[in-house]
């Protein structure tokens, strides 16, 4: 750095130089300067005015001028004078030109050269640098990434371990992670049914399927908003379907939501098979009839879908909150409106609120002219 600051200061230099000497004559032979002589003999040539106005036209010692009667005028003194001619003397003669080696645009020119050729130097040593640099540093990651590999290689990970991390994923929320992690447990062993299983319900998630439900009546009753997410169904029954065949515990939830999956995409008639399956292997389940008996209903069999509402109030009388509600429905879409009105009573008196506005209520009230 101290030797470019320096190189740049001689070519500063140098251009001062010839910019000066651009302004300049040489000097003739007799007109140089010799600067060597006293001051006496220097201004020897020159004729300066004294305080009288008038001009003498030397010096009698250093410590004055010498008085004189002759005296010439000052534009006489400082004219065209052989004596001191700027022009003449700062020429850009051998004085400063040739005497001090340069010349100009050869000079310059050579001057950029050396600044351009120092410059890429810097550039190249910087370059250099810098490609060590990231060399080093790939040098590091690979050893990184082989110390890494080399551990990998010495620890043994399971199917189990795979799906532990798998189903971590799937509770924080990070659903194309846990698929990835259950389906590297299945990919170490072809026969972990509980991570096809995960798998599934992970896959159902995606596709936002649901349970027959009545809460929403107006949509119940009505052409159901049907999903479309059929690459996620197809996913999620193949894997419930393959942990059924390995015998996993989840079997008769695996038919359940694979009735959901149906349901959902408005197939009543497969969703029916499902839960009817479902059932078979939890006859306790009053939720799994009561799933059944809402895709009759659907299926517009009105008779089966209030069997199966009815079973579940008989067997189970003391229920939280027996389904009244959902019987009633039935009842409407069947047209048997009475018993419509009979079961929203019912429901009322097991601790169901209803407002005016439930869209049961407003139905019932048109076709029937009654109120509660």
């Amino acid at each position: 750095m101290k030797k470019l600051i320096l190189f740049f200061g001689i070519l500063g230099f140098l251009i001062y130089l010839s910019f000066c000497t651009s302004y300049a004559e040489p000097f003739s032979d007799e007109e140089t300067i010799n600067y060597s002589k006293t001051p006496e003999v220097l201004y020897k040539n020159f004729a300066l005015p004294d305080n009288s106005g008038n001009t003498s036209e030397g010096f009698e010692s250093k410590e004055g001028f010498r008085s004189s009667e002759n005296f010439g005028a000052p534009s006489e003194s400082f004219g065209a004078s052989e004596s001191f001619t700027p022009s003449e003397t700062f020429g850009a003669s051998e004085t400063f030109g040739s005497s001090m080696g340069i010349d100009r645009p050869e000079g310059i020119k050579k001057a950029l050269s050396d600044v351009s050729n120092v410059l890429k130097e810097v550039r190249a040593r910087r370059e250099e640098r810098r490609q060590l640099k990231e060399n080093e540093l790939e040098d590091r990651q690979a050893a990184k990434n082989a110390a890494a590999a080399e551990i990998k290689s010495k620890v043994k990970v399971t199917a189990n371990d795979y799906f532990e991390s798998g189903e971590a994923s799937r509770k924080l929320g990070n659903v194309p992670e846990a698929i990835e992690y259950f389906s590297m447990a299945i990919k170490k062993d072809p026969n972990f049914d509980k991570a096809y299983y995960f798998r599934a319900i992970t896959y159902f998630s995606l596709g936002k399927f649901f349970s027959p439900s009545v809460n929403d009546f107006y949509n119940f009753i009505g052409i159901s908003s049907f999903s479309k997410e059929i690459d996620y169904a197809n996913k999620a029954l193949s894997d419930y379907a393959k942990a059924i065949e390995l015998g996993s515990k989840y079997t008769q939830s695996a038919y359940r939501e694979r009735g959901d999956i149906y349901f959902s995409l408005g197939k009543y008639s497969q969703a029916v098979s499902e839960y009817t399956k479902a059932i078979e292997h939890r006859r306790d389940s009053v939720f799994y009839y009561i799933l059944r008996g809402l895709s009759y209903a659907k299926m517009r069999n009105f008779i089966q879908a209030i069997t199966d509402i009815t079973k579940v109030i008989e067997k189970y009388p003391k229920m939280k909150q027996p389904p009244y509600y959902e019987r009633a429905v039935i009842y409407y879409m069947a047209k048997e409106y009475d018993k419509s009105w009979a079961d929203v009573r019912r429901a009322e008196a097991a601790g169901r609120k209803f407002s005016q506005n439930t869209g049961l209520i407003l139905e019932l009230k048109k076709v029937t002219g009654k109120s509660m």
